[in-house]
Order: C-alpha cells, then sequence, then structure tokens
C-alpha cells in the first residue's frame, strides 16, 4: 500500500474556499492599513466593504472585470452606511495598496454614477472563445490554449475597454506594467505578449497594429542538473514502485513532465526495447531507448501495477496521474534523500542529457532523444558538461609557481 503521504499527494495543495479566499484579501487588507496607521473603527469598515465586493468573485481581485467593480460602488451593495465615493475611495486604496491594478484604479476614478454596460463583459466573452477556437482550429495544444486566454483575459481586464487597431502603444505599457509592477519574468512577458500578438492578428484581424511588438531580452540561464550520486540518492529515497518507475523515467529516458503523465501500454514495447512517445512537446513523435537497467523495474510494473490504459493511473481507476502528483513525488524524494531541490522535475531531464553528452553520446543523438527542433536547443548542454571543462587547462598551468616569472 502506498504511503499516506503518496495516497495524499493530488491534494496536498491546499483549496481555498469563497470565504477562506475574502479572508485572505480582507486580512491582508487591514495589516496594510494598520500598517499606514488607520484606526480600528476605519480597519472594520474597510473590512465590510472589502467582503462583500469580494462576494461571488473566484478569481484573483486584479482581474475582476472593471463593470462589475463600478458596478458595485453604483449599486451601493455594501451597504446604505456606504456612499458612492466613499466606496470609490475604499476601492481606490484596495487595488492600489492591496491588489494592486492601475486599470482598475483608473476606471475607479473614471467613474461618474453611470455604470459601463455589462454588454462589454458579454463582448470579452465572446472575443475569448472566438480565441479558443482560432487556437483549436489550428491544432494548438490544451496548455497553450489555457496560457493563451489567461493572457487575454488578464489583458482585457486591464485593458477596460474593447481592443482597437491603434492599441500598439498600450500594449508596450502592459509589457511594463507585466514586468515591473506584476513583477513576471521576462519569458512570462513574452510569452503574454505572443499571445496577444495571435489575439490581435488571427482573432481581430489586426495584424498590422501589432507586428512591431518588441520582445523582452531575456538572457541565457544554464539547466541545473545534479550529480549521478544524488540521482542515486532520490530514486534510493523513493520506495513505493510506482513513483519511483516515475522517476526513473524521467532521469532515465529523458522524458518530459506531461510525456510521463500521459503513457500508454501501446506505448511501450519491451521486445524492441523502446519508447515511443506521442504528440510530445510541439505535436512531435520520439522514440526513446529503455535501458537494460530500466527494463525489470518496468516490466514488473506492466504485470503488477499499471493501468488498462495509461501506465500511471490517478485515484481514480481509467484516469491519469496528474503533473502535481508527480512533481510532489519529486519534491518529496529530494527530501528524504537530503538531496537540494536545483528545481523541478524537469531537471532529472537536463541532468539525463547532461550525463549523457559526459558519456561521449554525440550531440545528434541527444537532440533525437529529448526531441528538439533545433540543434541550438540542445547545445545549452554543453555549456554545464563538467567532463569538457574539466579538460580544459588554465593558462597559469604555464607558470613555474615555484619560481614566479618562468615559463614551465
Amino acid at each position: 500500500m502506498a504511503p499516506s503521504h503518496a495516497r495524499n499527494a493530488e491534494t496536498a495543495r491546499p483549496v481555498l474556499s469563497p470565504e477562506q479566499w475574502r479572508t485572505l484579501w480582507r486580512n491582508k487588507t487591514s495589516k496594510i492599513l494598520r500598517r499606514q496607521g488607520a484606526g480600528e473603527d476605519v480597519v472594520k469598515r474597510y473590512d465590510v466593504v472589502i467582503n462583500r465586493f469580494l462576494e461571488g468573485h473566484a478569481c484573483p481581485p486584479a482581474l475582476i472585470p472593471p463593470h462589475a467593480v463600478t458596478g458595485f460602488i453604483e449599486s451601493s451593495s455594501a451597504g446604505p452606511e456606504f456612499d458612492r465615493d466613499t466606496l470609490k475611495r475604499f476601492l481606490t486604496f484596495f487595488y492600489h495598496h492591496v491588489a494592486p491594478s492601475p486599470a482598475l484604479v483608473e476606471a475607479i476614478a473614471r467613474f461618474d454614477g453611470n455604470s459601463p454596460t455589462p454588454a462589454a463583459a458579454d463582448r470579452t466573452g465572446i472575443l475569448l472563445e472566438r480565441l479558443s477556437e482560432e487556437l483549436r482550429v489550428r491544432n494548438y495544444s490544451a496548455r497553450t490554449l489555457k496560457n493563451y486566454r489567461m493572457f487575454v483575459r488578464g489583458y482585457l481586464s486591464w485593458l477596460g475597454r474593447l481592443p482597437e487597431k491603434s492599441d500598439e502603444a498600450g500594449i508596450k505599457r502592459y509589457q511594463i506594467f507585466l514586468k515591473e509592477e506584476r513583477r513576471f519574468s521576462a519569458r512570462t512577458v513574452n510569452l503574454a505578449t505572443a499571445a496577444l500578438v495571435f489575439f490581435y492578428g488571427k482573432v481581430l484581424g489586426f495584424a498590422p497594429a501589432v507586428k512591431s511588438l518588441p520582445r523582452m531580452k531575456t538572457g541565457r540561464s544554464l539547466p541545473a542538473v545534479y550529480s549521478e550520486q544524488d540521482i542515486g540518492k532520490i530514486l534510493a529515497a523513493t520506495t513505493n514502485p510506482k513513483h519511483r518507475l516515475a522517476l526513473m523515467l524521467a532521469y532515465g529516458c529523458g522524458l518530459r513532465l506531461n510525456e510521463i503523465c500521459q503513457l500508454k501500454r501501446e506505448h511501450i514495447s519491451l521486445d524492441r526495447s523502446t519508447i515511443t512517445i506521442r504528440q510530445g512537446k510541439g505535436k512531435k513523435d520520439r522514440t526513446v531507448m529503455i535501458d537494460e537497467v530500466l527494463q525489470p523495474a518496468l516490466r514488473s510494473f506492466l504485470k503488477n501495477g499499471a493501468g488498462a490504459v495509461w501506465i500511471f493511473e490517478g485515484q481514480e481507476a481509467g484516469t491519469r496521474i496528474s503533473p502535481r502528483t508527480v512533481s510532489l513525488v519529486f519534491d518529496h524524494a529530494c527530501h528524504k534523500a537530503g538531496v537540494k531541490k536545483l528545481g523541478g522535475i524537469h531537471t532529472l531531464r537536463h541532468s539525463f542529457a547532461t550525463h549523457l553528452l559526459e558519456q561521449g553520446t554525440d550531440l545528434r543523438y541527444i537532440q533525437e532523444l529529448l526531441g528538439h527542433s533545433s540543434s541550438k536547443t540542445t547545445e545549452i548542454y554543453t555549456h554545464v558538461s563538467n567532463s569538457a571543462i574539466a579538460k580544459i587547462r588554465s593558462p597559469l598551468s604555464k607558470i613555474d609557481l615555484q619560481n614566479t616569472g618562468r615559463i614551465g
């Protein structure tokens, strides 16, 4: 039987109820008010308003549509003791100090007592559905669809109006907002930009308006890599056969997290010692090897533990294991093994590629095993290969340190 921590891995991240969600933001508001010297009577009044304002909203406050914010002010839903000016002041404070959103602060400031028509929100929903349709017809992945919808929804909320052809300058301001106000990484900002370029070009037909949008410079970060000794400790610390095999496949075959979760029986060929990865990243198929060291564990699990369809099943029979569960398994294994975490489970894939390179495997084969479209992507591992670096002699080796100044 799996350990209790493994059984509960799926639900390890707490899910907040609507009441707990509101309490979280109310407490944050009260804390900031007290830090600024507000009296308890003021704190209590803010608490009432924020609690009633957040009722019915499951999304983060910064993503609540402008019409919902101004509609709350117009309807005086907080109670007769709060007039519109008070509500505007309270929500301006909230969106300036607690849940920063310059777009909503501006929408509140512009509000003159006539709430924007809900048709704007309806129109946003229609635009998001059109976005989904354009992504599906091009066979984009479910993950890309989810990310693009999230970024476009956030942008439309920030914009506070329907998009127009002349929005290029506004999108640039939004890029800066994401980087400086929301503290997003340059890579995440670039992903948001890609979503908006697609949205304006393919959904709205405003391609010329966004053709010159800049991308943020990201620099180059080297992948984190474990030593072979640390890999051994991580695997040894994982005693559950199902979880151990998942980690062995991540390192032994260089599989991505989603590829592990989506493995089916039909993808495994023990006779040929291969695994076929179907529709991996970029909708590409590829084949990876099953090392003879991995064969016994995989053969045993296929016989005694695997599901009828999915190799790794979730808590319910017939469902596949979730990426979150596999990530938690990896986190727990690192903790139990006493190995410092260098990142998520994807570091096992980085380690696979680096160790193959250090063993002398041709870079072209590594590219094929990883499923990289470009050799440039695979070449990053040449920069973290310890064996190659260790062979380089420093110019210091030419100096006779016993007789300074003489060439050895």
